[in-house]
Parts: C-alpha cells; sequence; structure tokens
C-alpha cells in the first residue's frame, strides 16, 4: 500500500518583507559602485561591515545604540581600517587583490554612506506592483502584509526624513524618529517612503526595536506583532508555518525558518526580483505580475 502523501502547507496568513534589497535597491548595489569609482578592493567594505558583526559601528547604529553622528563615522572607519579584518579579506582569495597587499584602503566613510543611503532610494517596481496586489487582497481580509527591516534613524537636519514608524493597529514608535536604510535591509525617508510604509499593516524597525536580523528575537518579535494585528481583527492566532518572508541576504532568511516561517530570497542580479514574485505567486495561489516592462523609480 502506498504512503499517505504528506499534507499540504498551511495557507499563508501574513507575508512579511525585508525594504532594501526587496522593496528598494539594495545598498550593496551602492557600495560596489563606490568601489569602482574609487578603484577599491572588490568586496572588501561589505565583507569589513558582515566581518565586525554583531558590535560593528554600522550595526550598533541598526540597533539603535548610537547616533548618526561624526562617532558613528569614525567608528565605521575604524572598523574598515582594522588590519586583522583587511588580512582575512585578503586571505579569502587572491583575485584582484595583489596590488593591495599589506596596505588597508582608506576609504571615506561619510561619502560611502551617503552614496550608498542614495542608490537604496530607487523603488523596485517590479516588487512594489505585487505588494500593492498583495495589499488589495489584504483590505478583503484575506491576510497579512508586513514589512521587518533593518534601519537607521537619521539626524533631525538630514534630507532622508521619515516621521515614524508603525506596530500592531497602526501604533507608533518614536514618534518624529528619522528612519534610514542600512547594507541589504533599511529604507530611506521621504514621500515615496511613506507610500511604501502605507502598505504595511505592521512595520517593524531595527533601530526602533533595539534588536536587528539575523538575531532570533526579532522574528519572534515580529511573530507577536502580527499575532497582536490578527487579535486586533478578530482571528485565529497566527502560526510561524503561515508567514512567508522575503529578504535578499541568506543570513536573515535561516532565523526565520528555524522558526517556521516559509521563506524567499531575492536575489541581487538582473530579473531576480521577477523570479521571486513568481515563487510568491505559487505560494500565494494568486498573480502578482502582469507586464514585463516595469522598472523602478527613485523615492
Amino acid at each position: 500500500m502506498p504512503p499517505n502523501p504528506p499534507p499540504p502547507p498551511p495557507q499563508i496568513r501574513a507575508l512579511l518583507f525585508d525594504i532594501g534589497g526587496v522593496l528598494v535597491h539594495s545598498p550593496l548595489h551602492g557600495i560596489r559602485s563606490f568601489e569602482t569609482r574609487h578603484n577599491l578592493p572588490s568586496g572588501y567594505i561589505n565583507d569589513a561591515i558582515s566581518s565586525s558583526a554583531p558590535n560593528g559601528s554600522w550595526h550598533r547604529l541598526e540597533r539603535g545604540e548610537i547616533a548618526m553622528d561624526d562617532g558613528f563615522f569614525a567608528g565605521f572607519r575604524d572598523d574598515l581600517r582594522e588590519v586583522g579584518r583587511w588580512r582575512g579579506y585578503l586571505r579569502r582569495g587572491s583575485e584582484g587583490k595583489g596590488e593591495w597587499e599589506g596596505e588597508v584602503p582608506e576609504i571615506d566613510t561619510r561619502a560611502l554612506f551617503e552614496e550608498t543611503m542614495g542608490v537604496s532610494r530607487t523603488v523596485d517596481g517590479v516588487m512594489l506592483e505585487a505588494v500593492r496586489r498583495l495589499r488589495r487582497e489584504a483590505d478583503k481580509g484575506r491576510w497579512i502584509v508586513a514589512a521587518l527591516s533593518n534601519t537607521m534613524i537619521y539626524p533631525d537636519d538630514h534630507p532622508y526624513y521619515e516621521a515614524h514608524t508603525h506596530g500592531p493597529d497602526g501604533r507608533r514608535l518614536d514618534e518624529g524618529s528619522r528612519l534610514g536604510s542600512s547594507t541589504g535591509d533599511g529604507s530611506g525617508g521621504g514621500s515615496g517612503k511613506s507610500e511604501i510604509r502605507s502598505l504595511f499593516d505592521v512595520f517593524i524597525s531595527s533601530a526602533h526595536v533595539r534588536m536587528r536580523k539575523p538575531e532570533p528575537r526579532i522574528y519572534e518579535l515580529a511573530l507577536r506583532w502580527l499575532n497582536d494585528a490578527m487579535r486586533n481583527e478578530g482571528k485565529p492566532e497566527l502560526r510561524a508555518e503561515e508567514v512567508l518572508f522575503l529578504d535578499d541576504i541568506g543570513a536573515n532568511l535561516r532565523p526565520a525558518s528555524e522558526l517556521g516561517m516559509r521563506t524567499i530570497k531575492v536575489g541581487l542580479g538582473e530579473g531576480m526580483n521577477r523570479k521571486a514574485v513568481r515563487e510568491m505567486e505559487e505560494v500565494v495561489g494568486m498573480r502578482l505580475l502582469e507586464e514585463e516592462g516595469v522598472a523602478g523609480s527613485k523615492l
């Protein structure tokens, strides 16, 4: 007698989106462009940021532990110029690195940061259209649409202003705060950004909740907030298996998967956004793309 087929996966009742690298262009594009224009070794900046985790200046800024001020930029510079980190990068392959042997590059971290944040303000039109369609179904009660983003709080006089972020049932966190983008994750401010925010029932900002991806506790918080939103709508409790999470970084997807969420990775290359949306269509059971010519636009 043939074995019984496995039960179908549960229906999706909540969709959870990263912002940078998913709904807006990844700051990694800006980092790569900066390295190319300044003749810096390819991949070093992101390598140094990653290897400075969990307590590098970038990560502390994303957790809201430090301000985006001169102290941050000095600490960020020190992270990029740490000799042991540089030598580790050189050991992990030699292509294109020979001319840098023994010399830690000098990097203007303020210029790097501003260029990177500027690139991450370009909206991905393909993904935005998909989320708009999901939002329309959410308004009919089909599911909840939420965001989980590593963010930064900009100073008062920075042009990338964002007024607030939302918790369950539209509540605000840190009224008057300024949310910014971060490597692979965050998002800029401005009126276009506010439009994106309006698509979500819940927005979880790392800089406000003092934790960041891929720390497991932020995914547990996300599930609690999603359930708060479910209760506010009088709906049954949400299980992790009923959540679909999209992110562009594999390390950010793993804790979500371990918690039980279903995940989709949004690749960095051309056409990878469409591939991710097609995967999402299969999971949620509805058409999310029609036109092939949708492009990105600046916030």
